[in-house]
């Protein structure tokens, strides 16, 4: 790629991969891009094929109310339980998103920042079925 990558989590400089890493990228699928993430509040994800795959990765925004829309990812596993998006900013708020997953469904309630419920907390961007493991 032209120029390189220049920062990974906040790292600078040269990113390497081995046939490892690039082994286990190729395990991963997108299943799902959010559309409009500027007016999400609660919503299901429907229709993934969740029975495929291990785990999923989420990735995204804390807060879409900043300027600063920093990009996360959490790792999940598959299972009954409900689970949780979760950042703790500098200032010490935590803002958060509980999820389950239900069959082919992924339940999102709304976002909420310590207990203040607000639509723009912890919004899904992009998510990925991720195979193998336990």
């Amino acid at each position: 790629a032209n120029g390189g990558v220049t920062s990974v989590n906040g790292q600078t400089g040269t990113v390497v991969l081995d046939a490892e890493d690039v082994g286990a990228m190729s395990k991963w699928a997108l299943l799902w891009q959010n559309a409009s993430p500027s007016t999400v509040g609660a919503f299901n994800v429907t229709n993934l094929p969740l029975s495929a795959y291990s785990f999923v990765a989420i990735v995204f925004i804390s807060n879409m109310d900043t300027g600063n829309q920093n990009l996360y990812m959490q790792i999940f596993k598959i299972s009954t339980y409900p689970s949780l998006l979760q950042v703790v900013t500098a200032s010490a708020a935590r803002q958060s998103r509980s999820f389950e997953f239900s069959g082919t469904t992924i339940a999102f309630a709304n976002g909420y920042s310590g207990t203040s419920a607000n639509t723009k907390y912890c919004v899904p961007i992009e998510i990925y079925g991720i195979k193998g493991g336990q």
